[in-house]
């Protein structure tokens, strides 16, 4: 296997295991006080916080290793998850915009 190949997926775990994704409100509302909607647009907001973190700082490197999986794991998760909530909140928000505004 090509060493570069590796770095680069190791680097890209690393980077994707230190973010959690949440569904946030959009800034953007263009018809929203037009068509008097009671449904708002929805982006992903990846969140690099410590306090999600998964890790405690264990010296071993068995504990190392779990941690890593279970970063992967979370950041995985909250993105299938706030994703699908995100996919869901503006199919019903361009719907109801479709239905309301004309």
């Amino acid at each position: 296997m090509n060493l570069k190949i590796i770095f680069i997926a190791f680097f890209l775990f690393f980077c994707i295991t230190s973010c959690v994704f949440l569904p946030k409100t959009a800034a953007d509302q263009k018809y929203n006080n037009q068509c008097k909607m009671a449904t708002k647009k929805l982006t992903l907001k990846a969140d690099v916080n410590q306090k999600y973190s998964v890790c405690d700082g264990g010296d071993k490197k068995d504990e190392l290793l779990i941690c890593l999986v279970a970063s992967g794991v979370v950041a995985s998760a909250s993105l299938i998850v706030s994703g699908s909530i995100v996919l869901i909140g503006n199919t019903i928000h361009w719907l109801e915009y479709k239905a309301s505004c004309k």
